[in-house]
Order: C-alpha cells, then structure tokens, then sequence
C-alpha cells in the first residue's frame, strides 16, 4: 500500500528506482517535493544518502503503525526534512538540519539532532529530545518527557503532567495544564508551571519561575532570579544570588538564602523566612510570620495581624503596619512609619 511521489517544475530531471529493500532517488535541481506514505503496517524507512536535492523538501508519512523513520546519517545540504509518524508508537530521528518532527496520537520516541528543529508530538506519552539547534518542541496531550540539551529551546508539554528539561542554554519552558516538572539547568531560562501543582527548578543562570495556577513549588539555585508564585498555598524556595520573590495569592511558605533578597507575600497568610545578607520583607495582605535572618533587614507586616522577628541585631528595621501585631526586633529598631524606597516597592509590587 505503500506510494512515492515526486513533484517538479518544468525542465530538469526527476528519476526514482524503488526496490523491495531500498530506495534510490536521483533529483535534479528543479525538484520542489518529493513525499513517501507509507500507509498501515509496521514500516521501517531510513534515508542515508539524498543527491542534487538543494531546496527540496521530503515529507514522509508513515500513518498507522508503530513506524521507524530516521533521517539523522543524511548529509543534507540545504534539503528540508519533514517526517510524520502517524497513529503508532513511532520512533523518529531528524538530520542535521532544520526539520519538522509530528508523532502523531501513540507513544513517541523522537530525537531532533542538530539543527533548528519544530517538534509536535502528538496525543501520548511521549518522549522527545531535542538535541542540538533551537527547538521548538510541543508535547501535546499526555504525560510528556521533553529534554532540550544544547541551543536555546522552547518546550511545552501542554495537556498532562509533563518533564521537561532545559539543558544548557537559555530555555523557555511551559507546563500547561497538569502536575508539571520543569527543570531549566544551566542558562537564564523562563518557566512557567500553567495550570496544575506544578515544580520548577532554575538550575544556574538568572532564572525567571512563574508557579502558575494552584499549589506550586519554586527552587531557585545560584544567580539571581525572580520567583513567583501566583494563586496557590506555594512553596518557594531563593538560593545564592539577589533574588525578587513573590508569593502572590494564597498562603505561601517561603525561604531565601544569601543575597540581597527583596520577598513580598501577597495576599495569604504567609511564613516568610529570610537568610543572610540585608533582605526587604513585605508580608501583604493577610496574618503572617516574617522571619528577618542575620543581615540588616527590613521586614514591614503591612496589613493583617503578623507576627514580626528581627534576628539581625541593631540593624534590623521592624513595622507591624494596620492590625494587632507582635514585633519581636530583640535591639533592632521598630518604626510604625517606615515605608520602603519607591524603587524597591516597585520591584517588589511587580512580583
């Protein structure tokens, strides 16, 4: 059931030999298209040698079926690679060069290689590598692995709860709907949780965590990063670096470690715990439990009926703001009247 088409423009030459075992195609310059379907079955298609196709795409098609399509010891050129595995459990390799991947609905193994590859990889439990390039991969609906490496990716794992994985450079990662884990590595990367309880993980670099909707859980790790945690009881974790923490709506436990660190809760009653260096603490709305660690910090309850620690000495700065508050400064200095810089308020309203 298997067909083979070519599609040319006038003049130049097209000649395709197709054996029960091999395929051998001899283009010539003119060829825009050459498409391969392979209809039902388990079919198996490996190209290994493609000559006088400069700007020619190859789409094949491997439909119904669990199909092996593989493309990844072509020197290409400047041809361009689609391949589509249909419904099946398909594994499917990409070349050297930009190509588009589709697994279709079934669970996929599919690896981009080098390259600026686009990735969707359909209904399933999928699992994709990206691999060299800056990909553009789309999980598609189910529990998705999706690992980018090198270059600068971009991954969704859409419906499902999804892995996905930066890898070395500055990565863009979204969860979508579903208990996500989303891991950026090395690189400034973006994560974004969606919808779902969702954890991220920045790895090195200035990394940017957004919890998204529900219950999340946010590690920061070395460089200075900007966590939130949006609507959701989340848990936030700062690291090493100058980190700017939100907790957003909910009641949110949060935690940061050396730096000079800038926290606002949010609404919720929220557990603030800051670590060494000279942090800016802002419960928000709500009762909360600010803790100042060792630095000179600020810690300003704002409005609600807090309780205030300084930890830090004499130079901790302490406000209870509106409601019935407990401030316990040990020799820092409580003053009812301090509002923070217009700058620093400004960053930390942003969060």
């Amino acid at each position: 059931d298997d067909s083979y088409t070519i599609r040319k423009t006038s003049g130049g030459g097209a000649k395709a030999q197709i054996t029960n075992g091999s395929h051998t195609l001899t283009l010539g310059s003119s060829v825009e298209v050459i498409t391969l379907t392979m209809g039902d079955g388990n079919d198996t298609v490996n190209i290994d040698t493609l000559k006088g196709v400069s700007g020619t795409l190859l789409a094949i098609y491997g439909e119904g079926g669990n199909d092996t399509l593989t493309a990844n010891d072509v020197s290409i050129g400047t041809v361009r690679i689609l391949l589509d595995g249909g419904d099946g459990d398909d594994t499917i390799s990409g070349s050297a060069g930009d190509d588009s991947l589709y697994g279709g609905d079934g669970a996929d193994l599919i690896s981009g290689e080098n390259g600026d590859d686009t990735v969707e990889a359909g209904l399933g439990d999928d699992l994709v590598y990206g691999n060299g390039g800056n990909d553009q991969i789309d999980g598609g609906d189910g529990n998705d692995t999706i690992e980018g490496n090198t270059g600068n990716d971009h991954l969704t794992g859409d419906f499902g709860d999804d892995s996905l994985t930066g890898g070395n450079d500055d990565d863009s990662l979204d969860g979508g709907a579903g208990d996500d884990k989303l891991n950026g590595q090395k690189g400034d990367d973006e994560l974004s949780g969606g919808i779902g309880a969702d954890t991220l993980t920045g790895g090195s670099g200035d990394d940017l965590l957004d919890g998204g909707l529900n219950d999340d859980r946010l590690l920061a790790n070395d460089g200075d990063d900007t966590l939130r945690g949006d609507d959701g009881n989340d848990e936030i974790h700062g690291h090493g670096g100058d980190d700017l923490i939100g907790g957003g709506d909910g009641d949110d436990y949060i935690t940061s470690d050396d730096g000079f660190d800038l926290i606002n809760g949010g609404d919720g009653d929220d557990n603030i715990n800051s670590g060494g260096d000279d942090d800016t603490i802002v419960g928000g709305d709500g009762n909360d439990t600010l803790f100042g660690g060792s630095g000179a910090d600020v810690v300003l309850g704002e409005d609600g009926d807090d309780r205030v620690f300084g930890q830090g000495g004499v130079s901790d700065t302490l406000s209870g703001g509106e409601g019935s508050d407990v401030l316990v400064g040990l020799a820092g200095e409580i003053d009812e009247a301090f509002t923070v810089d217009a700058s620093v308020r400004a960053l930390l309203d942003s969060v």
